[in-house]
């Protein structure tokens, strides 16, 4: 398992990497540029070549989070063409989607290497 807790000045997001989990505060505008450096300089490491890609945007109860689709396009998660990606937009505060990313765990446990 790799974890990385990237809280320099910013505070804005832990990665959890084991079975591909990616976790953005959607409601941080300014950090997604930085999330997107990281995770793309994350999935070059060998270690995870092919491992499935979820990606949480979390905290989507706050009026000023992104959409999906922007945080899709400001990722660059479709071009990401060496492993399955999965984007879910979720709240862990108020339960929202959680039980999707549940299942897709779940999914996804059944094939983990």
């Amino acid at each position: 398992m790799l974890i990385e807790i990237l809280d320099t000045q910013y505070h804005y997001f832990l990665i959890i990497i084991h079975d591909g989990r990616y976790v953005v505060d959607v409601a941080d505008r300014d950090s997604v540029p930085i999330a997107r450096t990281e995770l793309l300089d994350l999935l070059m490491k060998p270690s995870l070549d092919g491992i499935p890609l979820l990606v949480l945007g979390n905290k989507i109860d706050k009026s000023e989070a992104l959409s999906k689709q922007a945080l899709v396009d400001q990722l660059g998660l479709e071009s990401i063409k060496d492993r399955e990606v999965c984007c879910y937009m979720i709240s862990c505060k108020d339960s929202i989607n959680i039980d999707s990313v549940i299942d897709w765990l779940i999914k996804h446990s059944k094939t983990a290497k």
